[in-house]
């Protein structure tokens, strides 16, 4: 979902746009299981309980056709009578398929493709919009399991249609013929929506910049504590539960869920009119991606040094209240000088 701004410019940035997931299939909706294999007489792999969560499962069992080209992305819009150029989109779509291509040939685009195939484009008003989202900053949104874009075309659609192309590259809620129901994404339901949204964002920026405005400074600091190469692959073929182990590893003293859990909220008091935000959230949330840094000067020192000024720089760049700012800095600042002074 695309929000509008309504807020001080400052808070503007912070608001975003997002897919929405109704799980309208009733086996998703409590389901996070994984697929068991059985061996046929033909040697090959089946779903035991028909429910695909990763994508090379998806491309074994050839529900998926595995690393298509950018003549296979181009092949599937042209054949795909549902979308048109109305508004620009199919040019929209072209140069993202070129970007994507250009500027991550190694990246897997076989749920793009899918979603491409399946893609139906919905126009609305903003009025309308509101009406279906019950939210009057919403002006864009994915919803994988109708396979559509729904956008407010009384907007600029190019300054936030790139953020929905890029869902489509990672969610795919598809039923087949046969029973097997694929359900692949990052988030369990609403659980890790938030970084759901912010890599995602993230992933946009680096092919097309778009002005969908997630908190991506939460993903700039996230990987000052997971490589960005581990975090990539968490996120590219895993889920929010992968997630939540590598931080139990850096560190057990922290609940990873709770973590997840603040950031989800923040990012509910981010556009939720009705909530007022008194920022205690994001110092608790920002005090928890401390700890986790600080964390690192155990697991490799030198490693930790070399990063310890652009950790800091991105904290001291978040968009949040400046007493909460200047708070966090004080925390990051003293709890490290203490953490050497007990190591004398």
């Amino acid at each position: 979902m695309k929000i509008k701004a309504k807020y001080p410019i400052f808070l503007a940035l912070l608001l975003g746009s997002s897919t929405i997931i109704g799980y309208s299939i009733e086996e998703l909706k409590n389901s996070n299981k994984t697929v068991n294999f059985s061996i046929s007489d033909d040697n090959t792999k089946t779903a035991d309980n028909k429910l695909i969560t990763d994508i090379y499962t998806a491309e074994e069992l050839s529900y998926l056709d595995k690393n298509p080209s950018y003549e296979d992305l181009i092949n599937a819009v042209n054949n795909n009578s549902n979308i048109d150029n109305s508004y620009n989109i199919k040019d929209y779509l072209y140069k993202y398929i070129k970007d994507i291509c250009s500027k991550k040939p190694n990246f897997d685009k076989a749920i793009l493709k899918r979603n491409i195939e399946l893609l139906k484009l919905n126009y609305y008003s903003a009025e309308q919009i509101k009406n279906i989202t019950n939210n009057e900053f919403i002006n864009a949104f994915f919803d994988p399991n109708e396979h559509s874009i729904n956008i407010n075309n009384e907007l600029k659609i190019e300054d936030y249609i790139y953020h929905e192309f890029s869902h489509m590259t990672r969610v795919l809620i598809e039923e087949k013929e046969n029973g097997v129901v694929i359900n692949i994404g990052f988030s369990i339901d609403k659980y890790g929506k938030a970084f759901e949204e912010e890599i995602n964002q993230d992933f946009t920026n680096s092919i097309e910049y778009d002005y969908s405005t997630y908190k991506v400074e939460n993903i700039y600091l996230l990987k000052e504590i997971i490589n960005e190469e581990d975090l990539n692959d968490i996120y590219n073929n895993h889920n929010i539960y992968s997630l939540e182990e590598k931080l139990f590893e850096i560190n057990d003293n922290i609940d990873p869920n709770y973590f997840i859990n603040t950031s989800d909220t923040q990012n509910i008091l981010l556009f939720d009119e009705n909530i007022n935000n008194d920022y205690d959230v994001d110092y608790e949330l920002y005090k928890m991606y401390i700890d986790y840094f600080l964390s690192l000067k155990e697991i490799d020192y030198s490693n930790f040094v070399e990063n310890y000024d652009k950790f800091y720089d991105i904290l001291s760049s978040i968009n949040t209240d400046n007493i909460i700012r200047d708070k966090l800095i004080f925390y990051l600042e003293d709890t490290y000088q203490k953490s050497l002074t007990k190591k004398m």
